[in-house]
């Protein structure tokens, strides 16, 4: 069953009807409800709708309060901006940053070659390799900064061993149409050969190609 076009049209501008529409549904709240209470429920609301949709980016999500706490007077932005930068944010911060420099240069591919080469490829091997390799991360930077790490790591693995999987794979395929193909040109040379002189059918045969 064909979808209707008008259903198309609005899949694909859902983003931007979400954005839009959501503020003006949930307006009644504080509108009914006024005080600094209903307008952090109505804002909230936005942001949990804008989170679980993803119609725009997180990072843009988490900002929101930034901006609307102060105009709502839930909080000064001073309040609010202070919420952003405590001890533990900045520690998330830092071990994403990290994370994110580790990937670009790709170093997570070496290091994930490296605990293959060293663990090899069975689960058992492979997860005493991630172990060690957090616990030895671990002794130096928070542990927040190592699973951030960690986790292109592991990834990087994840990708090498399903690469060398179909790889493999690729490879007994063709080692066994060479193999089939081997086998029925061999069949096919012993059958000529020991029948080719006495059948006059493929003597002839022989004759139109020679002359061909």
């Amino acid at each position: 069953m064909a979808v209707p076009f008008w259903i198309k049209q609005v899949w694909e501008f859902r983003s931007a009807l979400v954005v839009i529409l959501t503020p003006l549904l949930l307006l009644p709240l504080p509108l009914a409800l006024p005080g600094t209470e209903s307008s952090c429920g109505y804002i909230i609301l936005i942001m949990a709708i804008y989170w679980i949709t993803e119609a725009i980016p997180l990072a843009v999500t988490s900002l929101i309060p930034l901006i609307l706490f102060p105009l709502t007077g839930i909080m000064t932005s001073k309040e609010v901006s202070k919420a952003y930068f405590t001890d533990t944010n900045w520690l998330f911060i830092g071990g994403l940053m990290i994370a994110v420099g580790i990937e670009n240069s790709g170093l997570h591919r070496r290091i994930a070659i490296r605990v293959l080469m060293l663990f090899g490829t069975k689960p058992r091997r492979l997860m005493a390799g991630f172990m060690v390799t957090t616990f030895f991360l671990s002794m130096w930077i928070s542990n927040t900064a190592t699973t951030a790490m960690m986790l292109p790591i592991i990834e990087a693995v994840f990708i090498q061993l399903k690469e060398n999987e179909l790889k493999t794979a690729r490879q007994e395929k063709q080692d066994s149409r060479r193999t089939e193909e081997e086998e029925f040109t061999n069949i096919a040379v012993g059958v000529k050969h020991l029948y080719g002189q006495d059948n006059p059918a493929l003597k002839a045969d022989e004759d139109i190609e020679v002359r061909c």
